[in-house]
């Protein structure tokens, strides 16, 4: 198919699927309905990043920025140098079960403390699959805790002191497991 051909097809599905609202916002903002939607889509959305087989950054939402840390003018790719230290021990456990099972993985109520704020992070990592194998994604949820709700009574933070111990031995474990898997 020449490229006139495959250029009329997609003006065809464009005209399709647009109306005059759709050229109204093209030419007032200068962007394509598609370009627009998309460009809402990413700064709307929570951060995400995608990530290649070795965890390098390919691509990240301009939101994601703030979860990473980094010293340098140049930002690492290595996602698990750059992340925010509290997140980087779950998230490499995350990464390492979604790309050994194929299946998405999350990490939920991660403690992340961010300048004055303290907020909980949930990280879901899907790997890519058919489209492009060994990628993966991963998406962060932040949600802020209210720091009155924050302050436990002595008594609740005893009980849940096991819990915590216990899911972060898992945590170890699993890292420890992937650790494993690439040697």
């Amino acid at each position: 198919m020449s490229s006139e051909s495959s250029e009329a097809t997609g003006a065809a599905a464009d005209d399709r699927s647009s109306s005059p609202l759709d050229h109204a916002v093209y030419f007032e903002c200068g962007l394509s309905p598609a370009e627009l939607h998309s460009r809402l889509i990413e700064r709307l959305s929570p951060p995400s990043i995608l990530v290649n087989s070795l965890y390098e950054i390919v691509h990240r939402t301009e939101t994601a920025a703030r979860l990473l840390r980094y010293t340098g003018e140049e930002p690492p790719h290595d996602l698990l140098r750059a992340i925010h230290p509290m997140l980087r021990v779950e998230l490499n456990a995350a990464l390492s079960a979604a790309a050994r099972t194929n299946a998405m993985v999350m990490a939920c109520g991660i403690p992340m403390d961010s300048g004055e704020t303290r907020n909980l992070v949930n990280i879901r990592v899907a790997p890519a699959g058919e489209p492009a194998p060994g990628f993966l994604l991963i998406i962060f949820e932040e949600y802020s805790v209210d720091t009155d709700a924050a302050i436990v009574p002595p008594a609740a933070e005893a009980t849940d002191t096991p819990l915590h111990l216990e899911r972060e031995l898992a945590t170890t474990n699993a890292h420890l497991r992937g650790t494993i898997e690439e040697f």
